[in-house]
Formats: C-alpha cells, sequence, structure tokens
C-alpha cells in the first residue's frame, strides 16, 4: 500500500505503511482482572480504621469490638482482631468486583486463637440476611475450612448453595496460616499453606457467583447466633476479581502485597478559564500549565469541567515519572477538536528523541513511540468532537492499547528508555505537536495495569486515595 510520511525536524517521523497491520488478538475469554479489595490490617493498636489499598478505595467500617491490633501480625505490626463477639467484624457495601463471573482469587493470612469452637466465618457477601445469596469463606462446624457459592437465586442444591468445596483440615492454632480459594478455568481449589487442599467438591462450580449486597470481613451474618464471627486475628486479605493467583501448588508471600501506586490523578475540575489543575494523588505533584492551558467548562465527560488544550502552545508539565521496566496504566478520556496530522497525548524525554516516549495521535489512529523509533499504531481510529477513553497499560513485557475498553493493539518489549525529564500532558517532544481538544479524567498507576483485556469504561470519576 501507499506509504504516507509526516517528518518534523530534529524529530520522528510515521509511516502509515508501517502500522498496517498491527497485531490484534482474539476476543478475550476471561475478563479482565480487578484488584477487589486489599487490607494490610496495619494502624495503632486499637484503632478501628480499616483502610482499602486496592484503587477501589472502599469504605470499610468497623463494628462491633472489630479493631487493628499489635499483639499478632503477619507483616506491618498489626492485625486485625476479630473476638467473637456477635457484632464484632469489618464490612462495606457489595458491588460488582465481589461477582465472580471466572476465575478469582480470595486470601488472607489468619491466626486462630481458638479452631475447635464452631463456625468460623473469614469473609463472605450476603443479601439482606439471606443465606446462600453471595459466597462465604469460613470454618465448618467440624473445624474444617469450607468455601460455600451461590448464584444468589438460593435454588441450589446444597441447601440452596450452588457449589460447596471442601476440605478435611483446620488452621492451626497460635500460628499464622495462609488460606487462599481460587477458581481457575472452572475448577476451585482450597489452599492451606500453598498446598492444594481439597477434598470435596459439590455442586456447580462453573456458576456466576453473585456478590450479595454486603461485603464481611470477619462474619457472615446468616450463622446461628454465637457463631457469626471467629475467634482470630486475619492479616493481608485480598481479593482479585477475573484472575487466578495460584494454579498449583505454591510458597506464600513472605512480605505485604504491593499496592497500586496512583502517580498522578487529574479530575480537572474547576472553574471556568481557571488554570488550576490539581493532582489528587496521594503525590500531590505541582501541575504547571504553559500556553493556553486551563479549564474549561465548555466540554466534559465528569464534573461539569475538563482540560481545554488549544493546539497550539498548550501543555501541562508536571515530575519526573519513570515507567521504563514495571507494569503500568495510562489512561483518560479525550475529546479531540481536530484529529490530523500528529499529536502528542502523553509525552516524557528530551529533546532529540533519546530516552522518549510519547502516545500520540496520528490522523486519529493512536500510536506509541519509545527507543527512537515508532512502536504501534492503532487500527482503529478515534472521532473528533466527541468522548474516547483511551487506556495504554504494560503487564510484564506486554504492551496493550484500548479504545472505549476494546484491546485494539498489543506489543510485547521488555522495556523502553527512561530520560529523567518532567512528564508532559499535551505536547510532544521539541515543544510541537499539540493537542488540540480536551482531556479528562487523567490517571497515571505505577506498577499494576489495571486492565489486560476488554472492560466497561468508568461511567464515574476515579476515586481519590
Amino acid at each position: 500500500m501507499g506509504s504516507a510520511v509526516i517528518k518534523c525536524a530534529g524529530e520522528f517521523s510515521i509511516s502509515r505503511a508501517t502500522f498496517s497491520q498491527p497485531y490484534i488478538p482474539p476476543p478475550p475469554s476471561l475478563p479482565n482482572r480487578t484488584l477487589s479489595l486489599l487490607l494490610h490490617m496495619d494502624g495503632a493498636n486499637n484503632s478501628t480504621t480499616f483502610r482499602d489499598d486496592s484503587l477501589n478505595y472502599l469504605g470499610i467500617t468497623a463494628n462491633g469490638n472489630a479493631q487493628i491490633s499489635t499483639a499478632q501480625y503477619k507483616f506491618g505490626g498489626a492485625s486485625g482482631l476479630f473476638d467473637r463477639d456477635d457484632t464484632t467484624y469489618v464490612g462495606g457495601a457489595s458491588n460488582s468486583n465481589f461477582a465472580f463471573e471466572s476465575d478469582f482469587t480470595i486470601e488472607m493470612w489468619v491466626y486462630m486463637i481458638e479452631t475447635d469452637i464452631g463456625y468460623q466465618a473469614f469473609c463472605s457477601t450476603h443479601t439482606d440476611d439471606n443465606d446462600a445469596t453471595g459466597w462465604v469463606l469460613l470454618l465448618e462446624s467440624n473445624g474444617n475450612i469450607y468455601f460455600y457459592g451461590s448464584d444468589g437465586t438460593q435454588s441450589g442444591p446444597i441447601g440452596g448453595w450452588n457449589c460447596q468445596i471442601a476440605t478435611e483440615t483446620s488452621p492451626d492454632s497460635e500460628q499464622w496460616v495462609h488460606i487462599a480459594v481460587v477458581r481457575y478455568n472452572n475448577v476451585i481449589k482450597i489452599y492451606k499453606d500453598g498446598t492444594d487442599v481439597t477434598s470435596i467438591r459439590n455442586g456447580t462450580q462453573t456458576i456466576s457467583i453473585s456478590g450479595g449486597q454486603n461485603l464481611e470481613i470477619g462474619h457472615y451474618t446468616p450463622l446461628p447466633e454465637g457463631f457469626k464471627t471467629p475467634y482470630c486475628y486475619i492479616d493481608e486479605l485480598r481479593i482479585i476479581k477475573g484472575y487466578a493467583a495460584y494454579t498449583s501448588n505454591f510458597t506464600p508471600a513472605n512480605q505485604p502485597f504491593p499496592n497500586p501506586q496512583i502517580s498522578i490523578l487529574l479530575h480537572m475540575d474547576g472553574s471556568n478559564e481557571s488554570t488550576n489543575f490539581i493532582d489528587s494523588s496521594l503525590n500531590n505533584f505541582t501541575i504547571t500549565p504553559y500556553g493556553n492551558a486551563q479549564i474549561s467548562t465548555a466540554q466534559y465527560r465528569f464534573g461539569g469541567a475538563s482540560g481545554y488544550f488549544d493546539g497550539i502552545d498548550s501543555v501541562l508539565v508536571t515530575n519526573d515519572i519513570s515507567l521504563s521496566t514495571q507494569d503500568f496504566t495510562l489512561e483518560c478520556w479525550a475529546y479531540p477538536l481536530s484529529i490530523e496530522g500528529t499529536t502528542s497525548i502523553f509525552n516524557q524525554g528530551n529533546n532529540d528523541q533519546t530516552g522518549t516516549f510519547t502516545l500520540f495521535n496520528y490522523d486519529g489512529f493512536i500510536g506509541f513511540y519509545a527507543n527512537n523509533s515508532d512502536r504501534f499504531l492503532s487500527s482503529q481510529a478515534i472521532q473528533s468532537n466527541q468522548w474516547t477513553h483511551i487506556a495504554f497499560t504494560r503487564q510484564n513485557s506486554i504492551y496493550y492499547l484500548f479504545i472505549n475498553g476494546i484491546l485494539n493493539v498489543t506489543y510485547s518489549e521488555e522495556s523502553f528508555d527512561h530520560y529523567a525529564a518532567p512528564f508532559k500532558i499535551g505536547d510532544g517532544f521539541g515543544g510541537i505537536r499539540h493537542f488540540n481538544g480536551y482531556i479528562d479524567e487523567l490517571r497515571i498507576i505505577k506498577g499494576y495495569a489495571a486492565y489486560t483485556s476488554n472492560f466497561t469504561p468508568p461511567t464515574q470519576p476515579f476515586p481519590n486515595p
């Protein structure tokens, strides 16, 4: 085919023919993985603050005597204490992140104060206090580890449950034990200290498990009086939707799970023509506007305003963000007023291309430039004068480009060069190729690929850490 080439002095060149056939994978068979909940159970002794360090920042409330304790801990100097009182638990509103259509992982460390005392529930969901309306991980009345799952209809063959996964083992008293429940390829397993201890599987493991309406840690409301809450400490609780962290015997982690780190979070909110751009991440980076970059209420995806870039000299500049060797997520909503030519959405590097990377628009097609060369270009073009969600992620050495939640390109490369320079929004390197349009809800995450397969773009602003 013919080759349309754009060149600028001292800059990179783009040939449309070079990217005529990007690798487009088949539609994924599994939903995108989601870190649904991450509780390190850290804090001051007797504190009742339980912080969710997943990107959901779920509101977690301590009830009864539930508290942080420094008496026992696996990591971090503290854990969650649950004292067997029926009113003691930690909970919040459940949501779709706790409904498991396919693979999932539920895991935690537990330190049993007593084991041979009947039912003890570690984590559960349910609707309106009704049994068999969500899922529960618990010690059964015999003290052994069980998992129950329901599609929410209470019509399953096991007392309303659709599946029952049983073991013939219990956690040892007065020592830390790692417990994990994992579904992989429609098979659910229970692991104790990294060893598969599953003995019985009853019912249907392939069901779509309901998330219910209520999430409870250290509690299951439908249990009989006196048995709703365990007598134990819980540490490092993690729930992942859409991903089996373990598929065979493993060695449990010897350190806390890493937190996804939001490097920059720009809601682009404010009064019309304001030049005050606020980074809502915990970094609270200074965002410096140049040219005519400003807040505008003329167009917005959320919050009544967005960032406006005039295509001439508008750019936002912030701190150095090194993404060259680790997993990451770059995403935003973009409303280009023009898609003609080559314009940069994100850029970091110097003026002679060495150590430069940029995510750019070329006549509506989204491309990535790094290591002194064009790496890929999308097969789908975005449109002018409408909002489009763009997400660019890396997991291990695989890069993923999504347009409105649909995986368009994958690309493999170990790393790209990093040049210690400010991160720029709306500006290409060399001070040219400025983006013309509006950008809203820009989020950059270091150390975590939020998307690796098709997903539904956000329908509301990202929560603040």
